[in-house]
């Protein structure tokens, strides 16, 4: 009886170990799975944590592109003083009358704050969205990424669009709207390519460093980097520690300079003004002015022009006056000029320029002295006075300048290239026939317009004198070009 319940147990035991062994088979896999799916508390961290690696990110790539533009901008115009100009960048803003250096920083700081915006907003708003949908398909975040910049491109071409089509008004009103189907997809790939192209590589870039930022120690020093931005746009917004504006500074340094040209030429006679203005100074000798007056005026100008901050260029000068005897005299004293900052000249070899330009005052010229190298650029007043001027001049700048009389006569005097008898002979073609249209060019080569064929055939006796032949100083011969009414039209040869 034992036995038989015993034996008659044993299918219910076995079942009993059967069901059991199956359950417990069965049942602990279902916390097992629900171990391996994450919480909606663990998803919420994560996704917060993308997020603010995302916006860390935004602020602190948006914070580099600012200084990096800045920095540009800065460098493309702070440089030192053009020779030929005398501008300036920066370094003075008495010459640029812009913003100056300070507050350019400060204006990028108030800029900066709505850009990160705009960049946390596309990142959290169209960027995040698109990674997380890609991440839930595949595992893979390569394709999370590729995801992420192509959703930026989409975001790109559409900035891009807004950014021409804002543009819109100001070409109706200038009249600049593409007319035709080619103009106007030049106009918007032009537009893609200036303002969406930079949008895609910062926010490409912002990506990128969403995932250097995941490691512990790398996200600690971002979020205080990222603190730090935010901080100083928050203080930049209040105006806190704002500097004074350009047109302060510039205002003060031009006060500065005319107090120190003021002050440095008050004990120099001779002086009919002294007129500071934009990125200079110019100091105005009078007609009457002796040479010991003017080298005098000249070396105080240029002390003060090497020392002040924000004068680029400082000119001494000397301009018809018709107030003064000196003007009333026939002919009148003509006018000169000289830069003397900036200048690669010692004083002394400014004065050596200075004592010859004013022994040209009597003639009817205006020279000016090329900063470069030093070479006069001759401008006389008729064709009537220019063969004296030329062969007094010549034996002044043995070096050589360049003459010319408006719309009439231009030559280069290059000693190398023309000898004193070339130069005779085309003063004498002048002498003869100042009607004419004269240019020498530096190969060199002598034009001649608007003769007679008559007149053209005397020229071509004077240029032709066998005394002529040989006295090029390079070796070469030296060519004419005669342009006639005749029928031939056209004479040419060669000197002798």
């Amino acid at each position: 009886m034992d036995d038989r319940g015993a034996t008659g147990d044993e299918p219910s035991v076995a079942g009993t170990d059967v069901a059991t062994s199956s359950t417990s088979l069965t049942e602990p896999g279902r916390p097992q799975e629900s171990a391996r799916r994450p919480s909606r508390r663990s998803l919420l961290l994560s996704y917060l944590s993308r997020s603010l690696d995302l916006a860390l990110s935004a602020v602190l790539i948006v914070a580099v592109a600012g200084v990096v533009t800045t920095l540009i901008s800065i460098i493309g115009t702070a440089i030192p003083a053009d020779q030929a100009t005398g501008s300036y960048g920066l370094e003075a803003p008495i010459v640029a009358n812009g913003p100056s250096e300070a507050e350019l920083w400060y204006q990028m700081l108030g800029s900066l704050g709505g850009w990160s915006l705009v960049a946390v907003g596309v990142m959290l708003l169209l960027v995040q969205p698109v990674m997380e949908a890609v991440r839930r398909a595949t595992p893979s975040r390569g394709l999370a990424v590729l995801a992420a910049v192509a959703a930026v491109a989409v975001a790109g071409v559409g900035f891009g669009v807004l950014a021409m089509l804002g543009n819109l008004p100001w070409m109706v009103v200038t009249g600049s709207v593409p007319n035709t189907t080619g103009s106007a997809f030049v106009f918007l790939v032009f537009g893609l390519a200036v303002y969406g192209i930079p949008v895609l590589i910062v926010a490409a870039v912002i990506v990128l460093l969403t995932f250097v930022i995941g490691r512990r120690g790398v996200r600690i020093v971002t979020t205080v980097l990222a603190g730090l931005v935010v901080v100083a746009v928050i203080v930049a917004s209040t105006g806190a520690f704002r500097p004074p504006p350009a047109q302060a500074v510039a205002a003060a340094q031009r006060a500065e300079a005319v107090d120190g040209f003021t002050d440095a030429l008050a004990d120099v006679d001779g002086i009919a003004d002294i007129d500071v203005e934009g990125h200079g100074a110019t100091v105005t000798m009078s007609l009457d002015a002796g040479v010991g007056q003017v080298l005098a005026a000249a070396s105080a100008a240029k002390r003060v022009g090497d020392d002040l901050r924000g004068i680029a260029i400082v000119v001494i000068q000397s301009e018809p006056d018709p107030t003064s005897p000196a003007q009333q005299q026939d002919p009148p004293r003509g006018p000169w000029r000289v830069q003397l900052v900036p200048s690669d000249r010692s004083i002394d070899e400014i004065a050596d320029q200075l004592q010859r330009l004013m022994l040209t005052e009597r003639l009817q010229v205006d020279i000016d002295i090329d900063v470069a190298d030093g070479t006069p650029r001759v401008t006389v007043f008729s064709m009537e006075a220019l063969p004296a001027a030329v062969r007094e001049l010549r034996e002044l700048y043995p070096d050589g300048a360049s003459y010319s009389v408006q719309d009439r006569f231009s030559m280069v005097d290059d000693p190398s290239e023309l000898s004193p008898a070339m130069v005779d002979a085309i003063l004498a073609v002048v002498e003869a026939y100042p009607g004419v249209e004269i240019e020498v060019t530096t190969q060199p080569k002598l034009w001649i317009t608007d003769v007679t064929p008559e007149q053209g055939a005397a020229i071509v006796a004077i240029l032709q004198n066998p005394a002529l032949a040989g006295t090029s100083p390079s070796g070469y011969p030296v060519d004419y070009s005669i342009s006639t009414s005749g029928p031939d039209q056209d004479l040419e040869g060669t000197f002798g």
